[in-house]
């Protein structure tokens, strides 16, 4: 199929018009995939970043009301202590159900330890009641507290791992952000500039040559080829001056 002007333009222009797609569907890949990334990373700090944080929060708050109890032996403060247990357990189901699945284990770890600890606190309340101040002394020593420690340090870790988790996909969306900037567009004006260097829009014959060669001029005439003026034809020439000038 000979390819004439027309089809030519009209394939420059279709070849413009798809690089023009082309950019468009990357551009619009891009942007799906930063907006996913961000959703991801929202979803992260609201189910397990925060809860984590509360959830470090409310045994710490069951922790004051429970040496609160000890201090003035209101009912109020266990009542309060159960209630803060309850709610922090409640939390630690949520993060399991949200988290991913090789890290639900030390989550249910925290949930154990913080039954261990609650029961704990619980006898010692009882033998409080019973004004058995050794024994109080005893479980407080033996069990409360080192159940508070490890716990303590397990919920410290589970908050540091929400944490770094939530930040590590913040920092994928922001790299998909940057590499979506980044993506080399193809030009259409560079490319057709390029086609036209390459002779791919000249016409006919002088495809691939200079065009100024097809039109250049003889340098030299042949003074030979050129036929004298007659004579006669210069004489009446002459004579039709001379007639006008009268």
């Amino acid at each position: 199929m000979t390819l004439t002007i027309g089809r030519r333009i009209t394939l420059g222009f279709a070849l413009v018009l798809l690089l023009v797609a082309l950019v468009a569907g990357l551009g619009y890949w891009a942007l799906r995939q930063t907006s996913e990334t961000y959703d991801t990373a929202m979803a992260g700090r609201r189910t397990l970043l925060a809860p984590a944080i509360q959830v470090e929060s409310e045994i710490r708050g069951a922790n004051v009301e429970d040496l609160r109890y000890l201090l003035d032996g209101t009912t109020t403060s266990t009542s309060a202590k159960a209630a803060r247990v309850a709610k922090a357990k409640e939390l630690i189901d949520n993060i399991v159900a949200a988290a991913p699945v090789g890290s639900t284990g030390p989550w249910r770890s925290v949930d154990s330890l913080t039954t261990v600890w609650s029961v704990a606190a619980d006898d010692a309340a009882v033998q409080y009641r019973a004004g058995n101040a050794a024994e109080v002394k005893r479980i407080r020593t033996m069990r409360v507290q080192p159940a508070r420690d490890e716990l303590d340090r397990r919920i410290s870790e589970r908050v540091e791992w929400a944490r770094v988790y939530s930040d590590s996909i913040a920092t994928a969306g922001k790299s998909a952000a940057t590499g979506a900037q980044s993506l080399p567009a193809p030009c259409p004006k560079c490319w057709y500039s390029n086609s036209r260097r390459r002779g791919m829009f000249q016409h006919g014959p002088c495809r691939g040559r200079d065009p100024r060669q097809e039109f250049q001029l003889p340098q030299h005439r042949d003074r030979t080829a050129v036929k004298e003026t007659p004579r006669r034809g210069a004489r009446a020439s002459a004579g039709w001056c001379r007639f006008r000038s009268r």
